[in-house]
């Protein structure tokens, strides 16, 4: 039910033009939560080593800070 909402979320925040340039950041960390719900609960991370888990969680926050520092080099973002 969290992924629904998640999902929901992005696609107003995609398809309702509001709030301008800020929406891709905004889209970029429903997407980091919806990766870490989908490894955590359907990769079975949640019984595994809590190693695994931060793992993945970080690999993909460190894929969008990338992101937004390209974003912010790049004078895409704001």
């Amino acid at each position: 039910m969290v992924l629904v909402i998640v999902e929901a979320l992005e696609l107003v925040v995609f398809y309702l033009d509001v709030l301008g340039r800020t929406a891709l950041p905004l889209l970029l960390m429903l997407t980091v939560v919806q990766f870490a719900l989908v490894a955590l609960w359907y990769m079975h991370l949640k019984f595994d080593s809590r190693y695994f888990s931060w793992l993945f969680v970080c690999g993909m926050i460190l894929a969008a800070a990338i992101f937004i520092a390209a974003w912010a080099t790049l004078d895409i973002l704001l």
